[in-house]
C-alpha cells in the first residue's frame, strides 16, 4: 500500500470497527501512511470526504494501486 491507492473496507472490518467504517462498500484513498509503531496504520479520504485516521492495513483491500 502506498499514499494515492484506492481501497476499500473489508467487511470484516464493519463487524468490529462500525464507528469506523462509513458502510460496507465504502472506498477510499489512502492520503498518509504511519510506520512509525509495529503496526502500520493508514488516513483514508473517502469518496464523501470523511477522513478517517490510524486505520491498521489489515483492514483494507487495494482496488487500484497508483503507479
Amino acid at each position: 500500500m502506498k499514499v494515492g491507492d484506492l481501497v476499500k473496507f473489508k467487511k470484516k472490518s464493519v463487524i468490529f470497527f462500525p464507528e469506523q467504517v462509513p458502510s460496507p462498500s465504502a472506498c477510499g484513498v489512502i492520503v498518509n501512511i504511519n510506520e512509525d509503531h509495529r503496526q502500520t496504520t493508514v488516513d483514508v479520504l473517502t469518496e464523501v470526504g470523511s477522513l478517517y485516521t490510524k486505520i491498521w492495513t489489515a483492514h483494507l483491500e487495494v482496488i487500484n494501486e497508483t503507479s
